[in-house]
């Protein structure tokens, strides 16, 4: 938001001139509530509220601060505290957080928020150029990511525009003016619903809710907007950037396809042109197309699964809306491995070279260069192996061969030839419908649907059970085979996990963000932001744990057998013991070298003292928690990593990234090796140490155990290694005269 003019005024009771109160230097927190907040200039005006900057003279900061207009009447007040309240609940970087909330003496409601400085993506694109557009894509996906998560939450935002989302000076991205956002609970009847016109607003009951020209069929039509009305809102924004094109108000939006949205109509330049144009072109007009279905079955089901296409075309990888020919299939085959062609083409220019030098050289000088060669492409082959690129390895090791025999470029092969993969034991059917869903054990899932949450075995066509519940609420299943409510008012209640019955509930406060629960399923951790509590479920005690203190949230909580790893968002971290929980060891803080970028996001315990711990920048780090030390770090991917678990025998991790990607790292390995699954929204290790995954479906992966690397033991030496063309033996000539003959798959 930027301001609009310099304006200034005051609400009796409330809001104060910025001048009209001295500034308390000694001490800010005695501001009186009547003096907190200095308004100044209006930025924005709606129809039912304005907005102004103002300073918080508590916080000496400034916000933005949003009250109802004297027109807006009592309706216009509900909605925007309605607003307030569901802004507030999507704590997320790309929503706009709320600060605070109240009314005026005369009763008028008010709420604070960030200020943003910058504009909308409406003015970014307004007069824009196709690479100026094209530069906001990110933007774009930031903003799918931030309506991804409402809908996880069940939160539909309904008038979804560029208008909308607002571009900060530093790239920020926040989607904001929350006003038509509602829970997916059924017609909401408190208020009379808005419908922006262009720049007006014209208050209409019953019937179509949102701005006409980015709106839906259904919602035209009048119909409850649902989470792929939201995903067309977002395909008509993403339609503007690629086009420079609006929707059209006012037109049935089924016929906004019409002209079939095809590469040709797209007309992508400039970053797009070259070889991969085409390809290019024609994907996103696809993700277009899928998003701006006019049957709403026919779209992607949600913002995640159109976020996660749209990240897909922004990496270069394929995405799921468009239907590849056999040709771009070859052409994209072709791309993914240019590298190794340019290698093996470039290798067949040099061997050229040579073979034509070699007429007027030695035959010492010609062999010397092909050994290079060899040498150079074994050492890239090598360098891809220890970065779990397969293909690119096994490729180089063949180019190496294929100049001459080399024992090292075998060994690769052999390396990955005797290796086991990750295999898909066991499958159920995809998960439908499921606002959110979590696995409560090896053979049974958790699905939270509006105001229901049922249990399912794998296999079954019937849930177990269900039960209601009055949203808004959150499901916790820490991982042992326990279950727990999180009502939005009230305290944490205990279900049993076969029935969806009460068992008992903590005399702590709800709504927690995340719970934690140690193995023997004894305790419990429950946090929101800064507030933790510990549940002893055998003798009922519940204790407050004040370790990370206001402002600094609590990050995550990992149990070992006797205390639990509390990390704050401050980094300062604590070790709290089981036996006496109290919270006032907070005082060291966490290693450098690693949170530069980002502050810590998960943790696991692994044995003794040694944890994993991931951050915000998709590093993981082992941390040792007796002397401070990080003992390695790794990077495993380039976004947020959300969940790290470790197997039953505390030898390998499970990692799930934010983009619903999987992981598996052997501890001693210094790379994550990618699991060939996506949009995964929880993972479990069973006590065989294989892996559930829960996606779209329900997953069993059976894990190869860890391989040690293979080596033989010649004391004296070794003057010269050969390995049979099949792979399965290793011939060494040791310094005594001596000759080994070794089978791996035997030894």
């Amino acid at each position: 938001m930027s301001e609009l003019d310099d304006e200034e005024g005051s609400v009796a009771g409330v809001w104060v001139d910025a001048e009209s109160v001295p500034y308390q230097r000694s001490h800010p927190f005695a501001v009186p509530d009547a003096e907190r907040y200095a308004r100044g200039g209006l930025i924005g005006r709606g129809g039912m509220g304005d907005v102004f900057s103002a300073r918080d003279r508590r916080l000496n900061r400034e916000v933005a601060l949003k009250e109802a207009t004297p027109s807006a009447g009592p309706s216009g007040q509900a909605r925007l505290a309605q607003e307030a309240w569901i802004t507030a609940q999507l704590e997320h970087p790309n929503i706009v957080p709320v600060h605070d909330a109240g009314t005026d003496a005369d009763g008028t409601p008010w709420y604070t928020m960030r200020l943003i400085r910058g504009r909308t993506l409406f003015d970014v694109l307004d007069g824009a150029d196709q690479e100026a557009r094209l530069a906001t894509l990110r933007h774009v996906l930031a903003a799918c990511e931030a309506i991804a998560y409402a809908h996880s939450r069940g939160i539909v935002h309904r008038d979804l525009k560029p208008e909308n989302i607002l571009v900060g000076s530093f790239g920020e991205t926040q989607v904001a003016d929350w006003g038509l956002a509602r829970p997916l609970t059924g017609a909401q009847d408190d208020w009379a619903d808005v419908v922006p016109t262009g720049h007006a607003a014209a208050t209409m009951v019953g019937t179509a809710v949102g701005t006409p020209a980015w709106m839906s069929t259904e919602q035209l039509r009048g119909e409850p907007a649902t989470r792929r009305s939201d995903v067309w809102s977002l395909g008509a924004v993403l339609r503007q950037v690629v086009t420079g094109r609006t929707p059209w108000a006012g037109l049935d939006n089924s016929q906004v396809l019409s002209e079939r949205l095809s590469s040709a109509d797209l007309a992508l330049k400039g970053p797009l042109d070259g070889p991969d144009a085409l390809a290019a072109r024609t994907e996103l007009a696809a993700i277009v197309r899928h998003a701006m279905a006019p049957d709403p079955a026919l779209r992607y089901a949600d913002a995640a699964e159109l976020s996660a296409d749209l990240a897909r075309y922004l990496d270069g990888r394929r995405v799921h809306a468009h239907e590849y020919s056999a040709f771009e299939l070859l052409w994209r085959l072709a791309i993914l491995w240019r590298a190794a062609l340019v290698v093996g083409l470039v290798a067949s220019l040099i061997l050229a070279t040579v073979v034509a030098v070699g007429w007027s050289r030695t035959a010492t000088e010609r062999s010397r260069a092909q050994r290079n060669l060899a040498q150079a492409l074994l050492l890239q082959a090598r360098d891809a192996e220890a970065k779990g690129d397969r293909p690119r390895a096994e490729v180089l090791a063949a180019e190496v061969l294929a100049i001459a025999e080399s024992p090292g470029a075998r060994g690769v092969l052999a390396g990955f030839a005797g290796r086991s993969r990750p295999q898909v034991q066991e499958t159920a059917l995809p998960i439908r419908g499921c606002d959110s869903a979590q696995i409560l054990d090896a053979r049974t899932w958790i699905c939270v649907q509006e105001d229901q949450l049922s249990a399912w075995r794998v296999g079954a066509s019937e849930p177990l059970w269900r039960a209601s519940a009055a949203p808004p609420f959150q499901v916790r299943a820490p991982g042992n085979g326990d279950l727990f409510l999180s009502p939005g008012e009230g305290p944490l209640t205990e279900l049993d996990p076969t029935t969806g019955s009460t068992i008992r509930t903590a005399a702590t406060w709800g709504f927690p963000q995340r719970v934690a629960g140690s193995a023997d399923g004894r305790y419990l951790a429950a946090w929101r932001v800064s507030d933790l509590s510990l549940w002893d479920r055998a003798t009922g005690r519940v204790t407050q744990i004040a370790g990370c203190g206001p402002p600094a949230p609590v990050t995550s909580v990992a149990f070992t057998e006797r205390s639990m790893l509390v990390l704050c968002g401050d980094l300062r971290f604590g070790l709290v013991s089981l036996a006496e929980p109290v919270g006032d060891r907070f005082g060291d803080v966490l290693p450098a070298g690693l949170w530069s970028d980002g502050g810590p996001l998960a943790a696991a315990h692994i044995a003794g003292d040694l944890f994993a711990i991931t951050t915000h920048q998709g590093e993981l780090a082992l941390y040792d928690a007796s002397d401070n030390t990080l003992a390695q770090t790794i990077e495993v991917a380039e976004h947020g990593l959300y969940d790290v678990l470790v197997n039953p025998a505390a030898d390998r991790l499970a990692i799930r990234g934010e983009r619903g990607d999987v992981y598996l790292l052997d501890l001693g390995a210094d790379f994550a090796v990618p699991l060939p699954t996506r949009s995964a929204r929880d993972i479990r290790f069973d006590g065989d140490g294989s892996l559930i995954v829960l996606a779209q479906g329900w997953q069993r992966w059976s894990l190869p155990p860890r391989e040690p690397p293979l080596r033989i033991d010649a004391g004296a030496g070794s003057s010269a290694l050969r390995v049979s063309p099949d792979g399965r033996t290793i011939a060494a000539a040791t310094g005594t005269g001596a000759l080994i003959l070794w089978r791996p798959e035997r030894d």
